[in-house]
C-alpha cells in the first residue's frame, strides 16, 4: 500500500507497534482497507484517540467483508444485514450496491470480528409457522485461521487444542469454504 505523505511507526512492546501518519487521508485510507496481513497473519489496528494509553487498548478486532449466502427472496435488506452483522460481531456497514440486480445471490456487510471468538458458518432463521432457513458466511481476505478451533490468527498446526489432546485427533468443524472468493463489486 502507498501512503501519500508517509508515516513514522516504532516498536512500543508487547508485539505492537505505534504508526503516526503525517495526514489524515492516509490514515483513513489505512483503515477502511482492514484487514491488512503480514505473512498472512491479520494486523489488528485500533485509531489512538486523544488521552488513551497504546498499550493498554484491546486489540481483540477485526473489520471484515461478510458475504451472506442462500437468503430467501425478500429478505436481502440493510435491516436484515445490521441483524446478520450483529450476529457475527458488531455491524459496521451494508454495501448498498452489491444487493441491487437480481443476479447477486449474497449480501454482503462490513463486520468487526472479535478474533478471540470462532467464526461462525452459519445461522438458522426462524420463519414462526412458516418453518426456517439457513444462511451462510464466507469471509472476504480471510487470512490464516483455524480449521480445529474456528478461530482467525493461527493455523491448526498452533492451536491449543492439537496441544490439549497431546496430538491425538480432532475434529474439524471448519474449513477452506468460509473464505470468500475476492469479488469486489461494492464499496469494499
Amino acid at each position: 500500500m502507498e501512503i501519500g505523505q508517509g508515516c513514522h511507526h516504532q516498536s512500543i512492546g508487547q508485539w505492537r507497534y505505534l504508526f503516526e501518519f503525517f495526514h489524515k487521508l492516509d490514515v483513513l485510507r489505512v483503515m477502511n482497507g482492514l484487514p491488512w496481513t503480514f505473512n498472512n497473519h491479520p494486523l489488528l489496528l485500533h485509531h489512538i484517540q486523544r488521552g488513551e494509553y497504546a498499550l493498554r487498548v484491546p486489540l481483540s478486532s477485526l473489520p471484515m467483508w461478510v458475504q451472506v449466502y442462500d437468503i430467501p427472496h425478500g429478505y436481502i435488506s440493510e435491516q436484515f444485514g445490521r441483524q446478520i452483522g450483529n450476529f457475527l460481531g458488531k455491524f459496521v456497514e451494508y454495501d448498498k450496491s452489491n444487493s441491487m440486480g437480481a443476479w447477486r445471490n449474497y449480501m454482503r456487510i462490513r463486520v468487526s470480528i472479535d478474533v478471540s471468538l470462532p467464526l461462525k458458518c452459519f445461522k438458522r432463521i426462524h420463519k414462526g409457522e412458516e418453518g426456517s432457513f439457513r444462511i451462510t458466511f464466507k469471509y472476504e481476505r480471510l487470512s490464516t485461521f483455524c480449521f480445529m478451533c474456528g478461530r482467525i490468527g493461527h493455523a491448526e498446526s498452533f492451536c491449543e487444542l492439537r496441544y490439549a489432546t497431546d496430538g491425538g485427533e480432532v475434529v474439524r468443524g471448519w474449513d477452506i469454504s468460509l473464505r470468500a472468493l475476492e469479488c469486489r463489486f461494492g464499496s469494499g
